[in-house]
């Protein structure tokens, strides 16, 4: 009996012993035993994933389109879609490092390379500095003119006269280059005017455009094949005189997209499920103007898109010009990028310009990022 006493006597010291030593073990300074796990390597939680695949990569200029799409360099979705006679709806261009526009943010390399991105202007000469940007006409008594002076925007500006209420006046631009005269189009131009009056686009239905001083007028259109042409004709019974008309853009419409198609091992490390934010650093081109030709960019939206589920996109980012440098970011967190082994591309890094005017703005470092403990980290 004495024996299976002091047995479970030495049991019960050591079992003591155990949870002594355990305790002390968890309590000591840098014990991991319950510290948080990461499930993926430090470069998930730390990379710019297309931190080599910069806007210098890039297929747009290539006239020959690839098919499947390009994959792993930035391209302009529009040459996928009904793109005839090679025509550079947008232009990407090198313009220098970051460290050539001052100051150079943190965050922002001054070795990053900056691009140029342009939504062409359809229309030469619609501003009116240089000429009267293509052929004026006069439907009976109907005039126009060329005007020197600062009451619109830059130095001249076009005045219409309607003495007669049967009266137009057209105007046919110019176009830059042989774009594609069967696409879409939208059309851009300012007025100011003291009287109402109509205008029609290419013969098409009158447009009721009220009085005022500097409006914008935006007009989506479908192309015939002809040049576009502008009719400003008075409201029934109606007269106007001076009506001021100026800046007029046109591009093609829909599909106005610089964007990147990622398939899985494309980014370095490589695309998991998961939460991602798309970002660009951008400036306002110093060497454009709000007002005449070359034109600022007004506006582009940035976003993120699962090819494989449309539903899964994030909802965009917008820019809007401002001085010096500023990071724009969209994250695709309410519903995360799901998807399975293969080689297809599953993401899609978009900057839309489906709802910009014709303009250039600079871009420059465009990082993916993955955040595995999403909301925290962001």
């Amino acid at each position: 009996m004495k024996k299976i006493q002091d047995h479970v006597k030495k049991n019960r010291i050591f079992l003591i012993l155990v949870a002594v030593c355990t305790v002390s073990v968890v309590l000591l300074p840098g014990c991991d035993l319950f510290a948080y796990k990461r499930p993926f390597p430090d470069a998930y939680y730390t990379s710019n994933f297309i931190e080599g695949i910069g806007f210098g990569e890039f297929e747009g200029e290539n006239a020959v389109v690839p098919s499947p799409p390009v994959t792993g360099k930035w391209d302009f979705a529009y040459r996928y879609l009904d793109w005839v006679g090679a025509y550079p709806y947008m232009t990407r261009t090198l313009v220098g490092p970051a460290s050539s526009y001052p100051p150079v943010p943190s965050g922002l390399s001054a070795t990053a390379e900056v691009y140029r991105l342009e939504l062409v202007n359809l229309i030469s000469g619609g501003d009116f500095e240089t000429s009267v940007g293509g052929v004026w006409l006069g439907g009976g008594s109907g005039s126009y003119g060329r005007i020197n002076n600062l009451s619109m925007f830059e130095a001249y500006y076009m005045s219409l006269n309607a003495p007669v209420s049967a009266d137009t006046v057209t105007y046919t631009p110019d176009l830059t280059g042989a774009p594609n005269l069967s696409q879409p189009f939208i059309a851009y131009f300012r007025y100011t005017s003291t009287e109402d009056f109509y205008t029609q686009i290419n013969s098409g239905p009158n447009q009721n455009l009220s009085y005022g001083t500097k409006h914008l007028v935006k007009r989506s259109f479908s192309g015939n094949g002809n040049t576009p042409f502008f009719t400003f004709l008075p409201i029934t019974f109606k007269t106007f005189s001076d009506l001021k008309v100026d800046n007029f853009r046109l591009t093609r419409s829909g599909n106005m997209e610089l964007r990147l198609l990622l398939s899985p091992t494309e980014t370095n490390p490589a695309l998991e499920t998961g939460v991602y934010s798309f970002s660009v650093w951008v400036y306002t081109d110093p060497l454009a103007y709000s007002t005449k030709s070359p034109y600022q960019m007004d506006t582009f939206q940035l976003t993120l898109r699962n090819t494989i589920n449309s539903k899964l996109s994030a909802e965009p980012a917008t820019y809007i010009p401002s001085i010096g440098w500023q990071k724009i970011q969209a994250i695709l967190s309410t519903k995360a990028l799901q998807f399975t082994t293969g080689t297809e591309p599953v993401l899609e890094l978009v900057l839309s310009c489906n709802d910009s005017r014709p303009g250039r703005v600079l871009l420059a470092q465009p990082e993916l990022r993955f955040y595995p403990d999403y909301p925290s980290g962001l």
